[in-house]
């Protein structure tokens, strides 16, 4: 691996990530190092860690690689797509505004609604929605759309689906105690051996809606582009809100702007996309273990 290893880091919605260009395939990203780049004491600091790479299909314009936090691989990231969108517009001289990225969870097509050069607008068509246990990944597969939990003498209700990647999505009024001892037991229920995203969702009416996401591997963040996404098509599924409508999702870092069209089509996201700073690294100082001074 190259010594001196280039870095920018990006933010959207305050769900902040390590960006690492590397179309030849030179870094190699094991899980320890990914959680090293990411630690915000002893590394760079970030909720995920994002690659670029080479795209498979050359009418593609680039290839989106994501680790969590701690580590682990993720298929899809809403808001970290939206960082590589505007890094490979602004630094991979793509000329049109809209254009495709690939992701572990398939090809996503982005297009750049506002630009700057620090801050971007990027409306994304992310997966439709696969709703049921089996979607999000209950193994043994059972049937139904959601699954309930007891904390305390409370049930909370949750909807599980996937787009791109899993979630459970509660509507249930859980204060901010609920929400910090639900989000880690659900998110690492084992009947989800690959975990889950967890969204606390209220809705204020039927455009707007309030969203924490105990996110897979990371934690509450400031930001869920995906959880937006799911918490709107279960608000949609569930009758909540009118299939079609554009909903304004309060996420703590701010708001994103989430489509749900219907049960089978594409959902529609348009967020931030800001890059912060860019620097270097050596990836041996970053590895657990003795430091080398």
């Amino acid at each position: 691996m190259a010594g001196l290893i280039p870095f920018c880091k990006y933010e959207g919605l305050g769900n902040d990530f390590v960006l690492i260009d590397d179309p030849y395939g030179r870094v190699e990203i094991a899980p320890a190092l990914a959680a090293a780049i990411c630690d915000r004491r002893l590394g760079i600091g970030a909720d995920g860690l994002l690659v670029v790479a080479a795209p498979q299909d050359p009418t593609n314009a680039g290839r989106m690689l994501y680790w969590n936090r701690d580590g682990t691989r993720a298929e899809m990231c809403g808001n970290g797509v939206r960082c590589v969108a505007k890094h490979l517009r602004d630094r991979h001289g793509i000329a049109s505004a809209s254009f495709a990225v690939e992701t572990d969870a398939g090809p996503v097509r982005c297009a750049i609604r506002e630009e700057t050069p620090a801050l971007s607008h990027v409306e994304v068509e992310m997966a439709a929605p696969a709703f049921g246990l089996r979607a999000a990944g209950m193994t043994p597969p059972q049937q139904g759309d959601g699954f309930a939990r007891t904390l305390g003498d409370r049930e909370f209700r949750f909807v599980a689906l996937s787009v791109g990647n899993p979630h459970a999505v509660t509507f249930d009024a859980a204060p901010p105690a609920d929400r910090e001892a639900l989000g880690p037991m659900v998110e690492g229920d084992p009947a989800f051996p690959a975990r889950l995203n967890v969204g606390f969702a209220r809705l204020a009416g039927p455009a707007e809606m309030s969203l924490d996401v105990f996110e897979r591997g990371c934690g509450f963040t400031r930001a869920c582009g995906t959880g937006a996404c799911a918490a709107v098509a279960a608000a949609c599924r569930g009758g909540r809100v009118p299939w079609g409508t554009p909903v304004a999702v309060s996420l703590p870092g701010g708001l994103l702007r989430v489509t749900a069209p219907g049960p089978d089509l594409p959902i529609l996201m348009i967020g931030p996309a800001r890059r912060v700073f860019e620097g270097t690294f050596v990836a041996r100082r970053l590895e657990p273990g003795p430091r080398p001074d």
